[in-house]
């Protein structure tokens, strides 16, 4: 499989929709960075103890770049984020 390509089992049977993008969408900007560091972190920890160390890695840059992709989004009142919020973001 190529780097940015989708497996299928995380693509929402009929619809053609990411799970991710399910998630973006449920938890909005704020909530989904938590997710993402949250994610980033687990296989940050587990790095090279379920899967080689180098997959984990590239797991954990992935919802990282997820994260880093938000950036063009940063308006924070289009996305319900307030300042409170902005600043515990990271």
């Amino acid at each position: 499989m190529k780097s940015g390509e989708t497996p299928s089992h995380y693509v929402l049977e009929g619809l053609d929709v990411k799970s991710i993008d399910v998630i973006r969408s449920v938890l909005g900007q704020y909530g989904f960075i938590k997710f993402c560091l949250g994610c980033a972190m687990k296989y940050l920890i587990r790095a090279g103890k379920k899967d080689s160390f180098y997959k984990d890695i590239e797991k954990a840059v992935n919802f990282l770049n997820y994260i880093l992709e938000t950036r063009g989004e940063e308006d924070a009142e289009s996305h319900n984020i307030s300042p409170g919020q902005r600043k515990h973001i990271l």
